[in-house]
C-alpha cells in the first residue's frame, strides 16, 4: 500500500511535469482534491495514503537522506479538508441500453477509423473488463510502450484469448467476448504475429472521447465506469465475486466488492466466463436501433 501511495503521488506530478524531488504543499492540496474528485476516494482512503506517503517522507529523513515533505501539514489546510468533505460522482453502472448508445455514439461523433478503433477499446472494457491503461498503453521514458497488439491474440480451444501485462506488471490471459471478437473480424485481418497497435490512441484521448460521448448521450460515465460495469453485470449473470475477482484481476477481494457496491452472487462456484448476458442484451438494443 505504501509503494502504492507513493506511486500514484510521483505519477501524478510527472503528468503535472513536475520533478517529484521538488514537489511543494501546493502540490500535496492539489494531489488530494485530485484524489476526491477524479479517482473518487472516500476521505478515510485519501487519509490512509496521506499517512503512507508521510511515513515514506519520515523514513527518508530519519536515514540521512534530507528531502522536503509537502504532505506535513497539508490536513491542516482549509482547502484539502474541503477536497475530504466533497462528494464525488457517484459511480455509474451502465445497463445494456445505455451501453448500446455509447457504442452508437462512436460512429455518431467520430470519424470511421476512430470509431473503429473506439468502439473495441470500449468493448474491451466493458466486456473484458480491461483498464483503460491496458487497451491503450502508456508512455515511459517518453516512449510508447505496452497497449493490445495483434499478435496478443491466440486461439485456445477453439476461442480468441488475450494475454495482456495489466497493472504491476502482472501477467493474465483474457478470453475475448463475441462482441469484441466480431469488431475485430470486422474491422481487421488479425496477423497474429503482428506488432500493430489494436487501439493506436492514448489514454488521455479515449478520456477525452468518453467525455464527449457522455455529454452527446446524457449518460454521466467515465472510462473506468465500463470496467465496473463489467463487474457488476458478472455478478448478476451468475458469477461469484471470487470469479468476477479473477475477471478484473484484482489482487484483493475487498477492492472486487468495493466495485461491485454491494451487488452479490448466491452461487460462489462458477469460474470466469464471458459476460454472455450483458453482451446479449447489449445486442438485442444495438439491433432495435438498426431496424428504427
Amino acid at each position: 500500500m505504501h509503494m502504492n501511495a507513493l506511486a500514484m503521488f510521483a505519477g501524478w506530478l510527472v503528468e503535472k511535469q513536475v520533478d517529484p524531488m521538488k514537489s511543494t504543499h501546493q502540490h500535496a492540496v492539489d494531489f488530494v482534491w485530485w484524489m476526491a474528485q477524479k479517482k473518487l476516494y472516500a476521505a478515510k482512503t485519501i487519509r490512509q495514503k496521506i499517512s503512507f506517503i508521510n511515513s515514506f517522507y519520515r523514513f527518508c529523513n530519519n536515514n540521512g537522506l534530507k528531502i522536503e515533505n509537502p504532505f506535513l501539514r497539508v490536513l491542516s489546510d482549509s482547502s484539502a479538508r474541503q477536497a475530504l468533505k466533497h462528494k464525488p460522482r457517484k459511480a455509474t453502472v451502465l445497463t445494456a441500453r445505455q451501453l448500446s448508445q455509447v457504442l452508437a455514439a462512436c460512429d455518431a461523433l467520430f470519424t470511421k477509423k476512430l470509431s473503429e478503433r473506439l468502439g473495441i477499446a470500449l468493448s474491451m472494457m466493458a466486456f473484458m473488463g480491461l483498464r483503460v491503461g491496458e487497451v491503450t498503453g502508456y508512455k515511459k521514458n517518453g516512449c510508447f510502450v505496452g497497449g493490445v497488439r495483434c499478435r496478443d491474440f491466440y486461439l485456445s480451444d477453439g476461442f480468441l484469448a488475450l494475454k495482456i501485462v495489466g497493472k504491476g506488471s502482472k501477467e493474465a490471459a483474457l478470453l475475448v467476448d463475441d462482441y469484441t471478437k466480431e469488431l475485430l473480424e470486422q474491422f481487421y485481418e488479425l496477423p497474429l504475429e503482428s506488432d500493430e497497435k489494436i487501439c493506436q490512441m492514448t489514454k488521455s484521448w479515449i478520456q477525452k472521447c468518453v467525455k464527449r460521448i457522455a455529454v452527446h448521450t446524457g449518460i454521466q460515465f467515465s472510462a473506468h465506469d465500463l470496467r465496473r460495469t463489467c463487474a457488476v453485470h458478472g455478478i448478476k449473470s451468475g458469477l461469484s465475486v471470487r470469479a468476477v475477482q479473477l475477471q478484473l484481476r484484482h489482487s484483493n477481494i475487498t477492492t472486487t466488492e468495493i466495485y461491485l457496491g454491494g451487488t452479490t452472487a448466491t452461487d460462489y462456484g462458477i469460474s470466469v466466463s464471458r459476460n454472455s448476458d450483458l453482451m446479449r442484451a447489449v445486442k438485442e438494443e444495438m439491433n432495435k436501433k438498426g431496424g428504427e
